[in-house]
């Protein structure tokens, strides 16, 4: 059964809504993303470069040598407990680096 209409609305500009879009676009739909907040969000997800999984997406969009291009070299995770005493830290793209055995920067 063939496709009628190619125009789709996407509720929500956080780190799906633009990559289904994105996705949607490629195979030749028109897509509108919609977002209910006023002004961009200063918080949110992170998405995950720190693991094979967000390399491997990645890599489907394309976006894979841009990133490296850019020689992002992870984030520092810092864990704090009580009185703001400081329980251990780790680079996540050393992490990254160490378990897939492939290098972000």
């Amino acid at each position: 059964m063939p496709v009628r209409n190619t125009n789709i609305l996407i509720s929500g500009a956080d780190i799906a809504g633009p990559a289904l879009a994105f996705w949607l676009n490629r195979c030749g739909f028109t897509t509108t993303v919609i977002e209910k907040s006023p002004k961009p969000r200063t918080g949110g997800n992170v998405f995950g470069l720190d693991g094979k999984r967000g390399i491997e997406a990645l890599e489907q969009l394309g976006l894979w040598p841009r990133v490296q291009q850019e020689r992002f070299e992870g984030y520092q995770c810092t864990f704090v407990g009580e009185e703001d005493k400081l329980i251990g830290t780790f680079n996540a793209g050393e992490l990254t680096a160490e378990i897939t055995g492939s290098p972000i920067a």
